[in-house]
């Protein structure tokens, strides 16, 4: 079975070397290799033609003038031949039987193959990420589905719920989750760490601003909410304190960085659409909950501010 492996690239050079050779060295050997500059100044292009060069029945390189991450991967998904899609970001790294351990797991009506993936970060410190297939909605509130690196993508599934969000510069992958959970996806779990993905200060082509990192992801929480109250009413009856807790952390999170938006989305969204009881608060023992329920929220956020400043000295 044919796989493609589709590198979204910009400004990447120091790192080229690492991500294609983990997609070269693939021990499943059915793979087509698609990297797709999107207008780095770094060098990152002519690099890909001294490896199209040096690979030709291997790897293909093209170039996508507006510039994201969706607009390339969109771009590669065009060009790919392949009946599953691995998705490699420029810098990150696929142990040599990735590919092939999944690729096991697929059948004609799974859709996503779901893996564990260690995430590096620029201190030095690795954590495992393992996925959690027993609630489907819960786990892509707690982004436990994957990430863009450590899955295996079904190429006419993606096509089909429309590909990757350009209007998203970050969370895309779990926009893509979410519009593929709507349409009764399947999802086949394994739990290796089979992917690695390093942090790095900047080039990547997503956005690193903390404050939109923030805002976007309150912006799709309320978007699946009101989704799943509309279309899982039963699951929604269920779940109300998981998804008031669920959004509450991602405002609590947005208000560190940009309190004037969440305060505002508290008022507009959530204060109108939930108001759990206290004691059902108390009893989830969650102090997050107890401390912005007895104080509110912008109060709370407000005292937060000032010991955080206080922090600072």
């Amino acid at each position: 079975m044919e796989i493609s492996i589709i590198i979204p690239c910009y400004n990447v050079k120091p790192y080229l070397d690492r991500s294609l050779q983990s997609a070269l060295t693939q021990t499943h050997q059915n793979c087509q290799i698609i990297a797709v500059d999107n207008n780095s100044t770094d060098g990152t292009f002519e690099a890909l033609q001294a490896y199209q060069k040096k690979y030709p029945d291997k790897i293909s390189v093209y170039t996508e003038k507006k510039q994201g991450a969706p607009y390339a991967r969109n771009l590669g998904l065009s060009k790919s031949s392949g009946q599953w899609i691995q998705f490699l970001d420029a810098d990150d790294y696929l142990a040599p039987t990735k590919i092939a351990e999944q690729i096991k797991q697929a059948t004609t009506d799974m859709d996503v193959i779901v893996g564990s993936y260690r995430y590096h970060t620029q201190k030095g410190r690795t954590k495992i990420f393992y996925p959690d297939g027993k609630d489907l909605f819960q786990s892509i509130f707690n982004t436990r589905l994957g990430n863009t690196v450590s899955n295996l993508w079904n190429k006419s599934s993606v096509a089909q719920v429309g590909g990757w969000n350009t209007n998203l510069s970050c969370h895309q992958e779990y926009d893509l989750l979410f519009r593929l959970l709507k349409a009764n996806a399947m999802f086949v779990f394994l739990p290796l760490p089979l992917s690695d993905v390093y942090q790095r200060p900047h080039g990547q082509i997503s956005s690193s601003n903390f404050s939109a990192l923030a805002r976007t992801r309150v912006d799709l929480y309320t978007q699946w909410i009101d989704w799943i109250k509309t279309n899982k009413p039963e699951w929604y009856a269920q779940h109300s304190e998981f998804i008031y807790f669920s959004l509450i952390k991602s405002l609590d999170h947005l208000g560190s960085h940009d309190a004037f938006s969440a305060k505002e989305i508290f008022g507009n969204y959530l204060s109108a659409k939930y108001k759990p009881r206290l004691q059902d608060i108390i009893k989830s023992g969650r102090w997050l909950l107890i401390i912005q329920y007895l104080l509110g929220f912008n109060k709370y956020l407000e005292i937060k501010h000032f010991f955080r400043n206080l922090m600072k000295g």
